[in-house]
């Protein structure tokens, strides 16, 4: 329980400030002094990915750190260690979903506003609160289409097959978000053209 709430925790914080330093990036007087700046708008891209991971890198590891010092876990240490890892790579996958909440609107509140919501749903609807068995299978079929949904999973049968399985599909989220959020910015550049 104590880790499906971290996940909960973990995917909220990191797109929450993922969006908040993302508005700050796109107000006209930052843009004007990056437009300025020797480097290239790809480097600055780059830059803000990887400033991106290392947040959400650190507030992985601050959640797990609580976790593991509040908590006795009942866990092998290969688990603890599956499990870990599995909170960093679901931190990735928050990583994604906020440059597709980004994507949507310039507008902070409102993006802010779609995160709760998706967030708030995705653990209600994943068994973060309470047990999936005791949801209807309407909701049930609906989360599987929610990153948390396979963590969730993950955390009922911790092994190296149910590990991959979860990175899979981390991957196959990280993608589909991603390239969401590229065809919709690029669809805004082509509608203001």
């Amino acid at each position: 329980a104590s880790f499906a709430i971290l996940s909960y925790l973990v995917f909220m914080d990191v797109i929450s400030i993922i969006i908040n330093i993302d508005s700050e990036f796109k107000k006209e007087s930052l843009l004007k002094r990056m437009g300025l700046s020797p480097y290239s708008q790809k480097s600055q891209m780059l830059q803000q990915f990887a400033a991106q991971i290392i947040i959400a890198i650190f507030i992985s590891t601050i959640y797990i750190s609580i976790v593991l010092l509040r908590i006795n876990l009942d866990m092998s240490k290969a688990n603890i260690i599956y499990t870990i890892l599995a909170v960093l790579v679901f931190s990735f996958t928050a990583i994604s979903l906020g440059q597709l909440f980004v994507s949507l609107s310039k507008n902070v509140k409102v993006i802010n506003g779609i995160n709760a919501a998706f967030t708030l749903v995705m653990a209600f609807s994943s068994g973060v609160f309470f047990p999936v068995r005791l949801l209807p299978q309407g909701v049930v079929n609906l989360s599987k289409f929610m990153p948390q949904y396979y963590f969730i999973h993950f955390l009922q049968n911790i092994n190296s097959e149910q590990f991959l399985i979860f990175i899979g599909s981390q991957a196959v989220f990280i993608m589909f978000y991603l390239l969401l959020a590229v065809f919709i910015k690029n669809y805004k550049l082509k509608e203001v053209a």
